[in-house]
């Protein structure tokens, strides 16, 4: 099922400058006139903050290395357990407190998002490009995906809703679907631009932004567009079963479980780094 025709940019473009100004507009010129000023304000920050970029950049690394010594399986599964667990606890923090999910009042890090998560705190957009750092470090499929979530499944409702949130989308026995690292949900595709979480209970379904997409990020609508069509192939397929999650998710624990002393020496180690970087 093709939900394209529920699209409506001016709807997206509302977090950036309000809903009055942009119904009268031309969505798409706004759209790249909004995704210019994104892309300026990224050039600016790697400008003004390039020693804590170089830093986060080393951060990422090691924190990648230290997961491969975990776990050389290169499980995408596993190892967003894995990295869920050690975010929440703190441990790629510049503190030994637990993660606060706090969304900052200013946003400083345009187009680098994922630095703020080691300075202890933060929400969904840092939370989601740290994870995809981290994964593009390790050579594997991680795309970020904006979204609006709710309990209902509505499409021509959510699509005139605004995106508030942002997951991931990764790729396990050669299928593709989501994966929430603050709320620590798994999802597959519902449609071409709807997902559900994939256990029963208390289904959310996350209803895809593609247009921040091209805005935060820089791509092109036709670029965005092919990767919807390519998401589509894999709806009602899910990446894996329940006894399989199960499986993987004991090892996940088990893992985390046997090696406390290289934890402990992982964990004084990123601290050095964290610290740095919160510190300027």
């Amino acid at each position: 099922m093709k939900n394209y025709r529920f699209y409506d940019e001016n709807y997206y473009l509302f977090p950036f400058y309000g809903r009055e100004n942009s119904k009268f507009g031309d969505a798409l010129l706004d759209i790249y006139r909004i995704r210019g000023t994104r892309l300026l304000k990224k050039e600016q920050t790697l400008s003004i903050y390039k020693e804590e970029i170089l830093l986060y950049k080393e951060y990422i690394a090691t924190i990648a290395n230290f997961i491969y010594q975990l776990d050389n399986s290169l499980n995408p599964i596993s190892y967003s357990l894995i990295i869920h667990f050690l975010l929440k606890i703190g441990y790629f923090s510049c503190d030994d407190n637990y993660f606060k999910l706090i969304n900052p009042d200013i946003e400083l890090f345009h187009g680098y998002c994922g630095l703020q998560v080691a300075r202890g705190y933060g929400c969904c957009r840092h939370i989601a490009s740290f994870y995809k750092d981290l994964f593009d470090e390790l050579n594997l499929y991680n795309e970020k995906m904006f979204c609006h979530v709710s309990h209902t499944y509505s499409p021509k409702d959510a699509y005139r809703s605004l995106g508030c949130h942002v997951i991931n989308i990764i790729c396990f026995n050669n299928l593709f679907g989501g994966y929430d690292m603050t709320k620590n949900i798994f999802y597959r595709f519902r449609d071409d631009l709807t997902l559900e979480s994939m256990f029963k209970g208390n289904i959310l379904y996350m209803y895809n932004k593609p247009c921040i997409n091209v805005i935060i990020d820089g791509i092109s609508i036709d670029e965005m567009l092919n990767r919807l069509d390519f998401y589509g192939l894999f709806i009602g397929k899910s990446m894996f079963e329940y006894q399989e999650f199960l499986s993987i998710y004991s090892l996940a624990r088990q893992t985390i479980l046997e090696n406390e002393k290289l934890l402990l020496s992982f964990r004084s180690k990123v601290k050095t780094y964290a610290k740095k970087i919160a510190s300027k």
